[in-house]
C-alpha cells in the first residue's frame, strides 16, 4: 500500500523526465530509473504548506540519478519558489 511520503525542508527531488507519455497506473522497477540515459530535472523542498502543497524551487539542471547535490544546487533556479501539489509523492515499503 502507498503513503504519501513527508517531506523536509531541503530535500532535493528528482523530477522524472521520460514519464510524459506513460499511464499513471504504469509501475518501473528503481533499476530503470537509474539508466544513465534517464534525464531528470530537480527540486528542492523549501517547506511544507500542508493540506497536500508543498513549496519548492526547480533548478536549471537536467541530468541522471548520479548527477551531484553540489552541481544541482550550484545551478540557477528556473524561476521563483513555487507551491505544487505534494499527493504524487509516494513512499512504498517504507523506502522513497
Amino acid at each position: 500500500m502507498n503513503k504519501l511520503a513527508n517531506v523536509i525542508s531541503g530535500e532535493i527531488y528528482a523530477i522524472p523526465l521520460f514519464l510524459s507519455d506513460t499511464p499513471d497506473i504504469k509501475s518501473f522497477s528503481r533499476e530503470k530509473f537509474q539508466e544513465e540515459d534517464r534525464q531528470f530535472v530537480f527540486c528542492r523542498v523549501i517547506e511544507d504548506l500542508s493540506g497536500g502543497r508543498i513549496l519548492i524551487e526547480v533548478f536549471d539542471k537536467i541530468g541522471n540519478l548520479s548527477t551531484s547535490i553540489q552541481e544541482i544546487i550550484s545551478s540557477k533556479k528556473l524561476f521563483s519558489p513555487v507551491a505544487v501539489s505534494g499527493l504524487g509523492i509516494y513512499k512504498k515499503d517504507g523506502k522513497r
